[in-house]
């Protein structure tokens, strides 16, 4: 006896209604994630003390270790948008721009934090010199590539809402 092939339909025609289902559970998680996030950099900034070198040099460095999990939020949140039955167009296109803003944003840290690692590594006591530049290079590396990722998902966003179709 030969076994016939099973057809399998496409997971939209077999549950039309669990794609707004998902794509809410993917927006409240986003929000949930981003708003967190969000709070905890905005606790990090406060009080302020502008012209505190060391200030803030370790602000900026805290900032970039505390982007993935708004991050994360506001990819869930995109993910959400472009998978809901009818994606709004403009929150798709205020999405993309929230991501080039990060990146913008993001690199004015870098430029704070390569003009300030001179002074702050003038200042800092022999024995800690190796994790201050340890702190340094991780930095660094972080205020490069979250912009890159920001822009590219940007522009994946843009393409997206450009092209009238979802992810």
């Amino acid at each position: 006896m030969i076994a016939q092939p099973v057809a399998i339909e496409p997971e939209e025609r077999r549950l039309p209604h669990t794609r707004g289902v998902v794509a809410r559970m993917f927006l409240v998680a986003g929000c949930t994630f981003t708003f967190v996030g969000l709070a905890d950099l905005a606790l990090l900034w406060f009080p302020p003390q502008p012209g505190n070198v060391a200030w803030e040099y370790a602000t900026v460095g805290q900032t970039m270790d505390s982007m993935p999990m708004p991050t994360l939020g506001m990819l869930l949140v995109a993910y959400g948008l472009l998978r809901a039955a009818h994606p709004s167009r403009r929150s798709i296109v205020l999405m993309a721009a929230i991501f080039f803003a990060l990146g913008v944003l993001s690199s004015i840290f870098a430029l704070v934090l390569f003009t300030s690692a001179p002074a702050v590594l003038s200042q800092t006591p022999p024995d800690a010199v190796d994790a201050v530049r340890r702190a340094a290079t991780r930095q660094g590396v972080q205020s490069v590539a979250y912009p890159l990722a920001w822009f590219a998902i940007a522009s994946i966003l843009w393409k997206a809402n450009a092209m009238g179709r979802r992810a």
